[in-house]
């Protein structure tokens, strides 16, 4: 879905999703679980970028509760404090938190 390596592709992309979330509702948390697994384990930048969107396009059309109840911040912030992996730790609070500040603030 998202290893599309051009970041204009991918924003567009996460720019749609937040609207399509209510009728995937039933998809959302098998999505999420798939685009952490891609941002905390992938070694192509590239589908890191691109699934840091897509999880910042799909909080933003579940709501921001979905942080906590998805586990999104539970996970990401045991991959922050992973010292056992720098892949983990390096920046995948960022990447994500920049994808969802910039989807976001715009709309304020």
């Amino acid at each position: 879905m998202f290893m599309i390596m051009y970041y204009q592709v991918q924003e567009a992309v996460a720019s749609c999703l937040p609207p399509l979330v209510p009728s995937i509702r039933d998809e959302v948390s098998e999505l999420i679980g798939k685009l952490l697994q891609l941002l905390l384990s992938s070694d192509n930048y590239g589908e890191r970028r691109g699934a840091a969107y897509g999880l910042a396009g799909l909080v933003k059309g579940s709501g921001i509760l979905s942080l906590k109840q998805l586990d999104i911040m539970t996970t990401l912030t045991a991959a922050v404090q992973n010292k056992k992996s720098a892949k983990e730790r390096e920046g995948r609070w960022g990447q994500l938190h920049e994808k969802f500040s910039l989807n976001t603030s715009h709309k304020m």
